[in-house]
Order: structure tokens, then C-alpha cells, then sequence
């Protein structure tokens, strides 16, 4: 994010939706941004949009909060245990979230 304008770097895609029965966070499945796409922009901060539908498309809350969604990026080149882990709800009006542990 710069500027408020959101430029995506990275992204997963999800066929179907199994509630509680696929984890795409922990081992070789886990979410593996390319941080240094997002320390280009310059950011040391990421964001999430998702997209639900082609009619649908919104930026992550943070849960109970009018803020956007954001993680702050490791040192690192990947979020390594439950950093960007994140748990996200659905509903009829918007997308909220929040990460699991942050740094």
C-alpha cells in the first residue's frame, strides 16, 4: 500500500473453500509472499484484498476496527511458525481479519 492505493504483489487461489479442513498456512502448503515485491513499493507493511466474486472484491479489516488489515514484514525473506497466519470472517457486508501472532 503507498499513497493508499493498493498494489498487489502476490496471491492464492482457493477453488473451493473447505471451512476447518485445509490449513494453507503451516508446512508446504503455507502462504509464501515474495516480500521483497512489497519492500519495492517501498512498504514495511503488507495488506490484504480478496477477491470474492467478479462482482466482489474488498480490503481485509482489521476485526473491530475501521483500519485495513496489515502485518508488519520480518527481517527475514518469509513469515516463518504462526507470524502471517492470519484468521478471516465473511460475511454479507465485509471481510475482516487478524493475524494469529504479529512481530
Amino acid at each position: 500500500m503507498q499513497n493508499n492505493v493498493f498494489t498487489p504483489t502476490d496471491s492464492i487461489k482457493f477453488d473451493k473453500i473447505e471451512f476447518l479442513s485445509k490449513d494453507y498456512y503451516f508446512g508446504m502448503n503455507r502462504w509464501k509472499p515474495s516480500l521483497d515485491k512489497i519492500r519495492v513499493i517501498p512498504s514495511e507493511r503488507c495488506y490484504f484484498k480478496i477477491k470474492l466474486s467478479n462482482q466482489r472484491e474488498e480490503m481485509i479489516k482489521q476485526s473491530g476496527q475501521s483500519t485495513l488489515l496489515d502485518l508488519l514484514l520480518p527481517n527475514g525473506n518469509v513469515f516463518e511458525g504462526d507470524y502471517g497466519r492470519l484468521i478471516i470472517a465473511i460475511t454479507g457486508t465485509e471481510v475482516t481479519g487478524y493475524a494469529d501472532k504479529e512481530i
